[in-house]
């Protein structure tokens, strides 16, 4: 876990200061080390993530996808309903964070607000979904879907499940 305060129960490493997220010094060092989003634009776009309304894990549900998903694999890999995830993406909109992209689909705004999303998940978190993500897309394709065996297996391969992602 990131650790911190928790701000609308989402633990960030910060404190929240008049509802924006105010990252530690560890936590800004922390992701200096090891992502590609510049420390200046960090936090201004944490406050995207973290507004009262966004439901930060669908956020970072969707960012494991990638940057374009749509809602039926959001809403399978998060075992959710889809009128939930909807209600949710459209905080997401409304917050700048994603933008639709057709009937059911989306894309992220910015890559960057794709990246954070995606770096605040603790590692364990990220893993697990990469697996519920690949488990989400494996069974649409066995379905007729359209799909990349290729993205499956990388996001089974990222979840630690090798033999799945050769199978």
């Amino acid at each position: 876990s990131l650790g911190g305060v928790v701000s609308g129960g989402v633990s960030l490493g910060g404190v929240v200061s008049g509802g924006v997220a105010m990252v530690e010094p560890e936590m800004r060092i922390r992701f200096a080390e090891t992502s590609s989003v510049p420390a200046v634009l960090y936090e201004p776009l944490v406050a995207r993530l973290t507004q009262p309304a966004v439901d930060l894990p669908v956020a970072q549900a969707a960012a494991t996808i990638g940057v374009s998903f749509e809602r039926s694999t959001l809403s399978a890999s998060l075992g959710r309903s889809e009128a939930s995830v909807e209600a949710a993406v459209d905080a997401l909109i409304d917050a700048g964070v994603v933008e639709r992209s057709g009937p059911g689909a989306y894309h992220f705004r910015h890559a960057l607000i794709r990246d954070i999303a995606y770096d605040l998940q603790p590692r364990a978190d990220r893993r697990e979904m990469h697996r519920r993500v690949g488990e989400a897309l494996r069974a649409r394709h066995r379905e007729g879907e359209p799909g990349s065996w290729a993205v499956i297996a990388l996001h089974l391969h990222l979840a630690g499940e090798v033999d799945a992602a050769v199978d």
